[in-house]
């Protein structure tokens, strides 16, 4: 099997960025820049970098692209079997030091728990009904009501901490850490689980949707025409714990609330069909509806799937 090589100079530099920004550079270095200095500090910083890291960089881009293996098999080939090996598993057990430190970071970033409880409550409704001949009608609906019925609360499992097993209410770090972070010196945190009475999330109160068809044959020529409609109601992409966006739009977490706006879409179709041939024009959107089904920050940016434009299209197809 060929080795796979990058296709591209932009894709070998993508992976380069991938491999080596990572948590220090996003969040460390701002932090240890405002403690050491500010500027002072980037200045010894950036020549730190050009004197030993960029060396390193291109040292280890020349030996990667002269040898074409990985770890073990490039400092073999350098520095010989015993010696090449050593620094091969040396630099694979670091990688792996530095993988459990990035686990535990990313964790306390996010986590998932099952916390609040819901009450849900909906009706749904169908019906296809012929009225007439050639006439068909087909409409759904559904109502749905949800509310959260408790507030639990994240406890302190810090034993070092004097509220352990208590309530998480209040946060400490920075100098309300060092000066004894109590909560009556440390900023109070909300319920991360929210407040009782909010809905779940992703789910809009009322759906419906009604479709008419009329089919009749002229001669061998089958043909139909048909309309529908569809509503779907607002909704919440997160639960009522979540923190809507902030005025300034900044972005703190890849789990904040937003509400999606109600919409509505009609769409419509005429066609027909003789023997093996058939042909249909088909409109989808008429209205050209413009909103967003679903917003999320996961990427830590805001980001909408929006309703699909307005489409017009002309199918025909044969039957072998």
């Amino acid at each position: 099997m060929p080795r796979q090589l990058f296709t591209s100079r932009l894709s070998s530099i993508l992976a380069l960025m991938g491999v080596s920004i990572g948590l220090g550079n996003v969040w460390r270095f701002p932090y240890m820049m405002g403690k050491f200095g500010g500027s002072a500090f980037l200045v010894v910083y950036v020549l730190f970098t050009v004197l030993f890291a960029v060396p390193a960089l291109e040292a280890e881009l020349a030996l990667g692209r002269e040898s074409r293996k990985g770890p073990l098999g490039a400092f073999v080939l350098v520095f010989g079997q015993h010696f090449g090996t050593g620094i091969g598993y040396l630099l694979l057990f670091t990688v792996l030091i530095a993988d459990s430190y990035y686990i535990v970071v990313v964790g306390n970033v996010f986590f998932n728990s099952n916390g609040q409880d819901f009450d849900l409550k909906g009706l749904e409704m169908q019906l296809v009904a012929r009225p007439w001949e050639g006439w068909t009608i087909q409409a759904a609906g559904s109502w749905n009501h949800s509310e959260q019925t408790n507030s639990p609360q994240l406890l302190n499992n810090n034993p070092d901490s004097p509220d352990v097993g208590q309530p998480i209410v209040y946060t400490c770090g920075g100098t309300y850490f060092t000066a004894g972070c109590t909560a009556a010196n440390a900023p109070a945190v909300a319920n991360v689980y929210g407040p009782k009475g909010s809905p779940t999330a992703n789910a809009p109160p009322i759906q419906t949707s009604v479709r008419i068809r009329y089919d009749w044959v002229v001669n061998d020529l089958k043909a139909y025409v048909q309309v529908g409609t569809s509503h779907v109601g607002h909704s919440f992409t997160q639960a009522g714990s979540n923190p809507p966006l902030a005025a300034d739009g900044l972005i703190t977490t890849g789990r904040i609330r937003f509400e999606d706006p109600p919409y509505s879409t009609w769409d419509a179709a005429v066609g027909c069909a003789r023997g093996n041939w058939n042909l249909a024009l088909v409109a989808e959107n008429l209205t050209d509806s413009n909103k967003a089904v679903f917003t999320s920050t996961d990427q830590f940016i805001v980001a909408q799937t929006p309703l699909r434009p307005r489409v017009i299209a002309l199918n025909f197809g044969y039957k072998f």
